[in-house]
């Protein structure tokens, strides 16, 4: 079960609970009519959505992980993550708040802002979509010129992107 779930042995028990607690409201909404899940990728997007939502209140998992969860590729784990992320955008904040903070909080800041590695490009995608809302003429998160997955932080994005509940 650890292996399946990517997580500690102690958070086994933890994460099983969430996931019952996941299945039981699909199972409930399913069943009320309140979701019309009428493809398969719609009730995988649910799925996830309520995945998240029970198994994991502060973070967003790792693509791989869902890849695992949900028995596909990499790169369709990816999609799908991104997906119940724009989809669930809302109802998903407080996850990439979190996991924004977990990411940046323990960047070394200058004058220019922060530079590290995001490996994963939905949560680039969540930055910037929280740094527009703001609306005050704040410089997007944005990739470093010859690099994979290194990015710039300008300092008062970086600032602002702290300062969010």
């Amino acid at each position: 079960m650890q292996r399946v779930l990517h997580c500690a042995a102690t958070d086994v028990d933890r994460l099983r609970t969430a996931l019952s607690e996941a299945a039981s409201e699909e199972y409930a909404n399913m069943l009320s009519g309140k979701y019309a899940l009428n493809t398969i990728s719609a009730v995988r997007e649910f799925r996830l959505y309520l995945i998240i939502k029970h198994a994991y209140p502060n973070a967003v998992p790792a693509a791989e992980a869902v890849a695992f969860i949900f028995r596909m590729s990499a790169s369709q784990g990816r999609v799908l993550l991104s997906t119940v992320l724009k989809k669930y955008r809302e109802e998903l904040r407080p996850n990439t708040r979190s996991a924004t903070k977990t990411l940046i909080g323990d960047v070394s800041v200058s004058d220019d802002g922060a530079v590290l590695p995001i490996p994963t490009g939905y949560l680039v995608e969540a930055m910037n979509d929280e740094i527009s809302e703001l609306g005050e003429n704040l410089r997007k998160v944005s990739l470093v010129p010859g690099t994979a997955s290194i990015y710039k932080i300008p300092k008062d994005t970086y600032t602002a992107l702290m300062a969010l509940s």
